[in-house]
């Protein structure tokens, strides 16, 4: 049987992953040099593709990393002398505080109740005059919340010396960021675009490279071969520091290219109607209800359902029958069940899907 993978990460591949994998094992690309022109080329087109289907300004700079993880270390070690403030809306929210912490840094967070938005008058106790680095999860994956973010732009407007890095891991290539307002922008692949694991993308200002460069000049330990500087270095070469991941570049390759010419804004409007189904049939369940009350709130990307009873039932259920779904995060994993919905899912799929949940009801 085979399986359909709605899981929140790794999710199910884009469509076109099987025949892009056979190609790179039959063009030998497993092998090729990471300092020789094909991966020049791949390097130069993945970052115009990157561009032109995410609306990224000219003027950014695009990294290769390992994962959305390391872009919070990144972004941390190299924005950051003392203090960074965080708004929280979940798990991914709080990772990205704590690894602040770790490196020594004195952070402070806004914290969201569980599956409920910021309070937004806290922040107006906060003075932004003393924020080095502002931290926003654009969509939990825990919580399945979305941050409103015309108020980080708004933010920015009133505060125009204050950096702004996006956890865009879960959002991506759903959500139409404006980097324009942004400076550090972060996300990985194995959820948005239906790849495998191992392969994280960084997004960089001239503003924020700049203040890397500065902490650098002031003798700041930064981080070593990831750090902005030596990634701005080698990506002058189209080159990455280390030997990076070259399938999974030339994998996203394939996937950007098939992304560009089925149209994002197509993608975009398939995924909301998919979440629209979804959201409906979670309104209407009697075992499951969705866990965000606030409907514009209401992630379309990774979907987070209460459970009467315990959710692992459930989802054994499903596997019998194909469907994998992913549990709830950390303490409610078996009070919740948390549904992928990335471009890779069908409709069909969805359909499906609803179809064994009402069965199980």
């Amino acid at each position: 049987m085979k399986k359909v993978f709605f899981t929140v990460g790794p999710s199910q591949n884009y469509k076109s992953v099987q025949k892009h994998l056979l190609k790179a094992v039959n063009e030998d690309v497993l092998s090729i040099s990471h300092r020789g022109d094909f991966f020049h080329q791949l390097f130069l087109e993945n970052v115009a593709l990157l561009k032109k289907l995410l609306n990224i300004p000219q003027d950014f700079h695009v990294f290769f990393i390992s994962s959305g993880t390391e872009g919070m270390e990144i972004s941390i070690n190299n924005l950051v002398l003392e203090n960074s403030l965080h708004l929280i809306t979940g798990a991914f929210g709080e990772k990205f505080f704590n690894i602040a912490k770790d490196l020594g840094k004195k952070p402070v967070k806004i914290s969201a109740e569980f599956g409920k938005g910021l309070d937004e008058d806290k922040l107006k106790e906060i003075d932004l005059s003393k924020i080095e680095l502002l931290c926003v999860t654009q969509n939990d994956t825990s919580s399945g919340i979305v941050f409103p973010m015309d108020k980080i732009y708004d933010l920015k407007r009133k505060n125009k010396n204050l950096l702004i890095a996006v956890d865009f891991v879960s959002g991506v290539p759903f959500g139409d960021l404006e980097y324009k307002y942004l400076d550090n922008v972060f996300f990985s692949v194995q959820k948005g675009f239906g790849l495998p694991a191992g392969l994280g993308v960084l997004v960089i200002s001239d503003k924020a490279l700049k203040k890397s460069q500065k902490l650098l000049d002031l003798g700041k330990d930064i981080g070593s071969y990831h750090n902005l500087p030596t990634l701005y270095s080698y990506s002058l070469k189209s080159e990455t520091p280390e030997t990076p991941n070259v399938l999974a570049i030339f994998l996203l390759n394939g996937v950007l290219k098939d992304m560009g010419k089925y149209g994002i804004q197509r993608l975009r409007k398939e995924t909301i109607k998919k979440a629209d189904i979804l959201y409906g049939f979670l309104d209407k369940s009697k075992i499951l209800s969705p866990l965000v009350n606030e409907k514009s709130l209401r992630s379309k990307t990774t979907i987070v359902a209460k459970i009467k009873g315990n959710s692992l039932d459930l989802i054994s259920f499903c596997r019998k029958r194909g469907i994998i779904l992913g549990s709830g995060y950390g303490e409610n994993k078996q009070k919740q069940v948390r549904i992928g919905n990335f471009p890779a899912h069908t409709l069909l799929q969805v359909k499906t899907l609803i179809k064994i949940l009402s069965e199980f009801a």
